[in-house]
This record gives structure tokens, C-alpha cells and sequence, in this order.
């Protein structure tokens, strides 16, 4: 399928937001590419559908194929300790209290999809993310409406990935 405003990664929880990021940018023209990472190793008691828990891919394909979009899961567990857990409990023996998902965000999460996206041939990726983007010689994160979500994703993302970066729930 060939789109007028090109191919898009979409970085899918089995969430609300996420999903309703893939439906928005298939209203407004863009082929959408379903993408779920698992990055724990949980049983469905333990994390349900939270971020990278074990619900979430079976509720992200279940959207995708409501949507009749391609849905492509990546196991990511080994990745996700060696980045993000490991740093995490590194911190804690520091005495320090680590925000993972900013870790993740940043040493992990988004350069992950950016490879994604150029093997599967989308030249952007979106997320469920609240933010809003404005390119002004380089591109900038604004301020979002929803600022008391509390979103960490300021506080990771560098310039290059704002670039490629689509932002439907701004």
C-alpha cells in the first residue's frame, strides 16, 4: 500500500493512546505500521498490560487487525535488562531512585524503533505520547496540553529522533 503521506512506525502499548495514535494517522493519510516491544519477563498477574508487559501484545495485534494494519512484535527483553534494568539497579545500590522510563526513552526505546522503522521501510514513528513538535531550524519539543501526565519523553529524545517523529495526541 502506497500512502500520500508516507509509511509511519507506530509505537504500539495495546493502550488507548497508542491505538488511537494508529487510527488518527490512517484518517489522515499516513500507511500505518503496527510495532509492540516486549521488554519483560512477566506473567500476566505480575504487569498486565502496563508498559512492555505481557497483555500488550496480544491487545496490540488484536487493534492492528481491528485496523487492518501490519503488526510486528519485537522481543526485546535481553535488550531492555542490559539498558534499563541493569542501570536502574545500579542506581539503587548508589541510593539513588532512577526514573525507568526516562532510561528507556533515552538509552533504549526510541533508537530501537528508528531501526525498526528503516527496516521496514517507514521514514517516521509515532507513540501514544502527549507532545507537541515544531520544526524551527531544528525541531523542538513544545509543551504539551496534558503537561500533568507527567510524560518523561522531554527529557530523552534528541533532536534526531524528533525529526522522524510523528505526535497525533498532542
Amino acid at each position: 500500500m502506497s500512502s500520500r503521506k508516507g509509511r509511519v512506525l507506530v509505537a504500539m502499548s495495546g493502550g488507548v493512546d497508542s491505538s488511537v495514535t494508529s487510527a488518527l494517522l490512517l484518517e489522515e493519510g499516513f500507511e500505518v505500521i503496527g510495532a509492540t516491544l516486549q521488554l519483560q519477563s512477566c506473567g500476566e498477574a505480575a504487569f498486565g498490560a502496563g508498559c512492555g508487559g505481557a497483555a500488550g501484545p496480544a491487545q496490540a495485534g488484536r487493534v492492528s487487525r481491528m485496523l487492518g494494519i501490519p503488526h510486528h512484535g519485537f522481543d526485546c527483553r535481553k535488550q531492555f535488562e542490559q539498558a534499563v534494568l541493569n542501570y536502574c539497579w545500579q542506581e539503587y545500590s548508589r541510593g539513588r531512585t532512577p526514573n525507568p522510563c526516562i532510561a528507556c526513552n533515552e538509552k533504549f526505546k526510541f533508537g530501537f524503533l528508528l531501526e525498526a522503522a528503516s527496516s521496514l521501510g517507514a521514514s517516521q514513528i509515532a507513540t501514544g505520547h502527549y507532545a507537541r513538535m515544531k520544526a524551527v531550524r531544528r525541531c523542538q519539543l513544545i509543551e504539551t496540553h496534558r503537561q500533568a501526565l507527567g510524560n518523561p519523553i522531554a527529557a530523552a529524545l534528541k533532536s534526531g529522533a524528533l525529526f522522524r517523529r510523528v505526535a497525533s495526541c498532542g
